[in-house]
C-alpha cells in the first residue's frame, strides 16, 4: 500500500508543477513567468487533489490483502488519473517559452502516458479484483517507469529554473 500512495502521491504532486505553464511578455513567453506560475497553479491543483487523496488513502487502508477492490476505490482511482489528463491538455494549450518547450513535452507527454496506464488500470478492476493484485500492478515494471520518467521531467525544469537563476522548487 505505502508503494501506491507514494505512486500516486509522488505523480499528482510532481506532474502537477512539472506540467504548469507561463505567462506571456511583449517578446512571447517569459520563463520567470512560466516557473511562478507553475507553483501557483500546483498549489491550486494539490488543493483539489488532496481530498481525493485522502480518500484513496481511507479506501486502502481498510482493505487487506485479499479484500475486493471496492467500486469507490476504482472509482476515486480513475478520477486522479482523469484529473492528470486533464491536466496535460490545459498544459499543451498554453504558450510555453523555448527554453522550457522540451521539458514540458516530456512532462505532458508522461502525465498523458500515466493517465493512460491509470485509464487502462481503472477498467480492468472487476467485481473479483483483490487488494492485492491492485497492489501489483503499482509496483509493475510499467508503474515503475512512468514514476522515473515522471521523476526525470521535473528535475528537468527544476534544472532549467536553477541555471536560469530563478529561484523556485519544483519539490521534485
Amino acid at each position: 500500500m505505502k508503494r501506491i500512495m507514494s505512486v500516486l502521491i509522488a505523480g499528482s504532486l510532481t506532474m502537477t508543477v512539472v506540467l504548469i505553464a507561463g505567462c506571456k511578455s511583449d517578446d512571447g513567453p517569459n520563463l520567470e513567468g512560466f516557473l511562478r506560475e507553475a507553483e501557483r497553479l500546483d498549489r491550486a491543483h494539490e488543493a483539489s487533489a488532496t481530498p481525493l487523496r485522502e480518500t484513496l488513502g481511507t479506501l486502502m487502508g481498510a482493505l487487506q490483502p485479499k479484500d475486493l477492490v471496492t467500486p469507490d476505490l476504482k472509482q476515486t482511482l480513475a478520477t486522479l488519473f482523469e484529473q492528470e489528463e486533464k491536466l496535460a491538455g490545459e498544459i499543451e494549450k498554453i504558450e510555453t517559452p523555448d527554453e522550457a518547450t522540451g521539458v514540458r513535452d516530456e512532462a505532458v507527454n508522461s502525465l498523458r502516458t500515466e493517465a493512460e496506464f491509470g485509464r487502462k488500470l481503472a477498467a480492468g478492476i472487476t467485481p473479483t479484483t483483490t487488494f492485492e493484485e491492485l497492489t501489483g500492478l503499482f509496483e509493475s515494471e510499467e508503474a515503475v517507469q512512468l514514476e522515473s520518467r515522471r521523476t526525470n521531467a521535473c528535475a528537468g525544469l527544476q534544472d532549467l529554473a536553477d541555471k536560469s537563476g530563478i529561484a523556485v522548487d519544483m519539490s521534485c
